[in-house]
């Protein structure tokens, strides 16, 4: 048996569970880390129920050792170390997953690093390359930069060559955003006039977990041919008096996307593209994985709680087994 959490009645319980059997092309990992999401917290409040076939237990990555293969796994061995992307299963001490969405860990890289990486660096990289598809000429606006995700894609922007500005609630979080690459920062209470106090050309990408709250300051900030790609609904999901004419005027376009619905295929790509691109580079000193804090599988409320009050500057991750 294994110890695992899940949500019940908007509640975190801690629950015993039978230690999963890998089948197929998947891999067991005895968990050593998982990292904590703001998703988490919605499904926990029942606003993101796991997909359709995903565990219940709550957890989207996770880092720790191969235990197990099943009879299709060739890609590791027991005894790898290694991070993986999940729909499900990161807050338990066993979970089974395909090893598409697995990858190696690096000798010189903790596993409480290693497992702030999957979710968070390949959202931030679907973001800036596959959706957005961010260039060296853009002007790149990433708002809750202080985020995981937001300091991920804050440095993969960066990285381009793009010029990039940061919201962030806290002139903390500002300063962080600013020492891994954005030219400017600006708090929650931005409008599109403040943006153009810097010296940067008016906004290509907006970045935007936040939604309705920001709706029309986004609007009026994006330079014609803008893109907008939203990821989440912070803000609220309604906008009342939907201006369509200055979106056409603009020739906008608007893109929405999650991580966690797509097809395992998608995932395992995107993750690997992911993974390959950023592991070096963090090891190299050219990105830096942000861990805020860690706490014992035991204090998970803890944890989630220093999300919901928006304590974080960057990763919390849980400490659920032993670590090598």
């Amino acid at each position: 048996m294994m110890r695992a959490v899940i949500a019940r009645d908007k509640v975190l319980r801690m629950v015993e569970r039978a230690v999963p059997v890998p089948s197929g092309s998947e891999v067991l990992v005895k968990v050593a880390y998982a990292g904590v999401n703001r998703a988490d917290l919605l499904q926990k409040d029942g606003y993101y129920p796991p997909p359709a076939g995903a565990s219940d237990v709550i957890g989207l990555e996770c880092s720790g050792t191969i235990v197990a293969l099943g009879n299709e796994a060739h890609k590791f061995r027991v005894g790898d170390r290694v991070a993986a992307l999940l729909k499900g299963g990161g807050y338990s001490e066993y979970v089974a997953i395909d090893q598409r969405c697995v990858g190696k860990v690096p000798d010189n890289m903790k596993l409480s690093d290693a497992a702030a990486i999957p979710e968070v660096w390949t959202t931030a990289y679907q973001l800036v390359h596959r959706i957005s598809r961010t260039r060296a000429t853009d002007t790149v606006l990433v708002h809750a930069a202080g985020s995981s995700v937001g300091l991920a894609a804050v440095q993969l922007a960066s990285s381009t060559g793009a010029s990039v500005i940061a919201t962030a609630r806290t002139d903390a979080k500002l300063e962080v955003a600013m020492q891994l690459g954005a030219v400017a920062g600006l708090k929650p209470s931005w409008t599109e006039e403040t943006v153009t106090r810097f010296e940067v050309k008016p906004v290509d990408v907006i970045l935007d977990p936040v939604g309705a709250k920001y709706w029309d300051a986004n609007l009026n900030a994006l330079a014609t041919d803008g893109r907008w790609v939203v990821y989440g609904s912070l803000g609220g999901v309604r906008v009342a008096g939907v201006d369509l004419g200055l979106m056409l005027r603009k020739r906008l376009s608007i893109y929405t996307t999650t991580l966690r619905s797509r097809s395992l295929d998608y995932q395992g790509a995107l993750f690997t593209d992911a993974f390959d691109e950023v592991v070096p580079k963090i090891v190299q000193g050219e990105f830096k994985n942000r861990i805020f804090e860690q706490y014992n599988l035991e204090a998970v409320e803890e944890a989630h709680a220093c999300l919901k009050d928006n304590r974080n500057i960057g990763k919390v991750v849980l400490k659920v087994g032993q670590s090598n």
